[in-house]
């Protein structure tokens, strides 16, 4: 296998290689001009008419602040509060935005001369830092894992390329901005490698982490399950007790769902408020999956997005393809595949296709698949070249809120 790295470069380059991507980005938000929310956007503070989204000076932190990130800002700042149309707003789950309202109420606890005023600009400014710092952390800790995972299970240089692949994958970005899927990647992937490594207690609080952070997290028990079956020598003999640590994920699972049953007054209000909202209803929607690959009378804007999901999908099942058939096997090469494979399928049928980029960029499996593929030096650099210079372009999509992925 020939990468032309006599020495591949550790954990410690990577971050430096993460480091410079941020910076390129930024450099794009300051390159690009006004963005659109502006002084369109209404202030977010209570009023006797509810709850209105925050207006935010700083250009930066503004950029990250796009689809469903109000909506966890919002929860960490009120709670599941009534306000407007938007009702409750159980359309997300709270894990990650409890973790946001945490570290904003740790960053206010350090501020040099005491905590700012609540709702001051300082106070604004601090819940979108508390998001944004939240997802960085998130992502960086998913990484480490994830590349000592993989020179464990592989060698160093599929190590180094699979780190290069998610930190330059076109929806690379995402794992920065004000949205939960840096935390559901980075508690969904620890809770396997716990599992894994037989530390049953850790797996099942990460793996309830990640059910209570979004609605298919609950999925992680089938890959804890298959992990110890694997480990059970595919026997239902020998698996012992310490396994039951894994049904603290449908425990968390349950919680959320009580939770907002005691709000609302409906066990099934998050699937009553996923179809008002977003129109995600009639499961399993075959129509949505028709529509996806069907051109006729969409505009060019639908075609562009429609072709960004089609290429997520393919570019994630062919490199979990690629993971399952490797020689020798990879160690619970199927567990790590079914979590994916079940989110992307759940995406699909759903109705949820036009969101399919920005959730086969949570299968780990399908980076290392592109990193065996690609052991040949120049293929590696024309890749990873592309990916980086979608990335860019999608990052302007985000920004600019032309939704090409939403």
């Amino acid at each position: 296998m020939k990468t032309g790295i006599a020495s591949p470069p550790g954990f410690g380059r990577l971050l430096l290689v993460y480091l410079a991507v941020r910076v390129v980005m930024t450099l794009l938000v300051l390159l690009n001009g006004r963005l659109p929310y502006g002084d369109s956007a209404r202030a977010w503070k209570v009023s006797e008419s509810g709850f209105r989204y925050r207006v935010i000076d700083d250009r930066f932190l503004d950029s990250l602040d796009r689809n469903d990130s109000r909506g966890y800002l919002w929860i960490a700042s009120y709670g599941y509060a009534a306000g407007e149309d938007r009702q409750l707003n159980t359309a997300f789950f709270p894990g990650y935005a409890l973790v946001v309202r945490a570290a904003h109420d740790g960053l206010r606890a350090l501020w040099p001369g005491g905590a700012p005023p609540p709702a001051s600009r300082e106070d604004v400014l601090l819940w979108h830092h508390a998001g944004h710092l939240v997802s960085v952390v998130a992502f960086l800790c998913f990484l480490l894992a994830f590349h000592f995972w993989c020179r464990r299970r592989f060698n160093p240089e599929v190590a180094w390329r699979a780190g290069l692949l998610v930190i330059l994958s076109p929806m690379g970005f995402l794992f920065s901005c004000i949205m939960s899927e840096a935390l559901f990647l980075m508690t969904a992937f620890l809770a396997l490698v716990m599992a894994e490594q037989g530390r049953y207690l850790k797996a099942g609080l990460a793996g309830a982490a990640a059910a209570a952070t979004k609605s298919f997290g609950g999925a992680v028990l089938v890959s804890l399950m298959l992990i110890q079956w694997e480990r059970a020598k595919w026997s239902l003999r020998g698996w012992g007790y310490g396994w039951l640590a894994f049904l603290l994920v449908p425990l968390a699972l349950l919680g959320v769902m009580l939770w907002m049953a005691e709000l609302s007054g409906s066990f099934f209000h998050y699937v009553d408020q996923q179809a008002y909202f977003f129109g995600h209803s009639h499961f399993p929607n075959f129509a949505s999956v028709l529509d996806l690959f069907d051109p006729r009378g969409k505009t060019v804007h639908h075609l562009v997005r429609d072709v960004f999901q089609i290429l997520g999908l393919g570019a994630a099942l062919l490199g979990m393809a690629v993971f399952l058939r490797r020689r020798p096997a990879v160690p619970f090469r199927w567990a790590h595949v079914a979590l994916p494979v079940i989110v992307l399928c759940v995406t699909l049928l759903a109705g949820a296709a036009v969101s399919m980029a920005r959730y086969a960029a949570l299968s780990a499996p399908a980076y290392v698949g592109w990193a065996l593929l690609l052991d040949h030096p120049r293929r590696f650099r024309i890749a990873l070249a592309a990916s980086a210079l979608l990335q860019a372009a999608l990052w302007l999509s985000w920004m600019n809120s032309w939704r090409w992925v939403v």
